[in-house]
């Protein structure tokens, strides 16, 4: 868990320890949840909105001799 200031970046990298089989593709699914802090200063408290958004980004692994299906792979 970390916490980002408005402008601010965060590069996060991801390892697989062991390569899939030859030949195979693994997919995962990556979670981040963006949870935003209440508004203090807000004068009208009444009337503010609070969001936490939720991004699901694929992550696709290809073992040896695999490959992405592309236009010019497909059967």
């Amino acid at each position: 868990m970390l916490r980002l200031e408005p402008g601010q970046k965060q590069v996060v990298r991801l390892i697989k320890q062991q390569p899939p089989p030859a030949g195979e593709e693994r997919a995962y699914r990556i979670l981040l949840d963006e949870i935003s802090t209440p508004h203090l200063d807000s004068q009208d408290k009444n009337h503010t909105v609070n969001f936490q958004m939720r991004y699901s980004l694929l992550l696709f692994v290809y073992g040896e001799r695999a490959a992405p299906e592309t236009p010019a792979n497909r059967c």
